[in-house]
């Protein structure tokens, strides 16, 4: 992939932020089993999700270094899965490789709006805390989405320049 050196630039910084971001959810995930006291089969069939969705920012991230062609849109991909934070009805799905700023309601016992910020993460439950009720946008993962579709213009543009030339 033929492109600026601007582009290149972005695709290395978007690279190092989603390289770090699954690398240090892998090691927060690593200290959370050493201190599992008992492993069952289910905790240990999440776990392995869990180390696929970090490495696939892992993966984004190298793709980037790389000037793949698919990066962005692999990148794109990941920042979509972070986006959004819920729960309901006992059901709730928390993804964050990197830093989120979450802005969001909670409605489980009143309307209330709220706020989180952190780093890497992941929480999956299923049929816990069924009067849990939240929404949450991540600020972060949606300026790195704007960010990409910006990237993702730049360079298809100096490629379609490049193609005329």
């Amino acid at each position: 992939m033929k492109i600026s050196r601007k582009s290149e630039s972005d695709l290395f910084k978007l690279g190092i932020y989603q390289l770090t971001g699954g690398v240090i959810g892998l090691l927060i995930l690593i200290w959370a089993a050493l201190h599992t006291p008992f492993l069952t089969s289910f905790i240990v069939l999440v776990y392995c999700i869990v180390v696929l969705v970090f490495s696939y920012s892992i993966v984004c991230g190298i793709l980037c270094f790389k000037l793949h062609p698919q990066a962005l849109h692999y990148s794109l991909v990941n920042q979509l899965l972070q986006l959004i934070s819920i729960a309901i009805a006992g059901f709730s799905f928390h993804y964050c490789a990197g830093i989120y700023l979450n802005f969001g309601i909670n409605l489980t016992h009143t309307i209330r709006l709220d706020a989180g910020l952190g780093i890497s993460g992941f929480i999956f439950n299923f049929n816990k805390e069924p009067d849990e009720m939240t929404l949450y946008i991540n600020i972060v993962a949606l300026l790195l989405i704007i960010w990409i579709e910006r990237i993702k213009k730049r360079t298809n543009r100096e490629q379609m320049l490049q193609g005329l030339l």
